[in-house]
């Protein structure tokens, strides 16, 4: 599975001769986004689609276009505790809403823009493991603010994969919702 900063990507490839290989069955979820970012991933389908080779230097995978196009995605691991304490705020979803995350000693802790939460998770190779049902506080807001802290929360308890790159902290649900948080200090 590839993020590519809008849409998620799954496909399934076949080694030929070595280092040759062709890609099949390219998938993607279909979100929007502006006009540059979805210039970049069509861009960005059409030289997996055309890929000719593909091998592993170090920890860079390295897939080069028929038109000689080189990507490199390079291994990045999360490690909870360079993040512990930090708070980020979500940015992509609930607009008008103040909503943040922490990681806290195995856990997933903030303010969900009406109530605080806690989501017990055990984080391994950049994969999240819900361990318990989170808890939160009880308080009442309006109704626009309950139904997002709402949204969010159940986004929260599906998330499977985390990782952080370009000062964003990336969270990616079962249901391959991608929710974004920007440093908040």
């Amino acid at each position: 599975m590839v993020f590519s900063g809008v849409n998620s990507y799954r496909t399934f490839y076949t080694n030929i001769d070595g280092n040759k290989v062709k890609f099949n069955d390219l998938a993607m979820t279909k979100k929007v986004s502006t006009k540059e970012n979805m210039n970049a991933e069509a861009d960005f389908s059409k030289y997996i689609k055309n890929a000719e080779y593909m091998y592993l230097k170090g920890k860079e995978l390295i897939i080069i276009a028929n038109d000689s196009t080189i990507l490199r995605f390079i291994e990045n691991y999360f490690e909870p505790m360079e993040f512990e304490g930090k708070e980020f705020k979500l940015s992509n979803m609930f607009e008008g809403t103040e909503i943040t995350l922490r990681i806290d000693k195995n856990s997933f802790t903030g303010k969900s823009d009406v109530n605080n939460y806690n989501i017990p998770v055990e984080i391994k190779d950049n994969k999240i493991i819900m361990s318990k049902q989170g808890i939160s506080t009880m308080m009442a807001g309006l109704e626009e603010d309950m139904k997002a802290e709402n949204e969010y929360l159940k986004l929260l308890n599906k998330a499977d994969y985390i990782s952080y790159d370009n000062n964003t902290l990336y969270i990616k649900t079962s249901d391959n919702d991608i929710l974004l948080f920007n440093a908040a200090n």
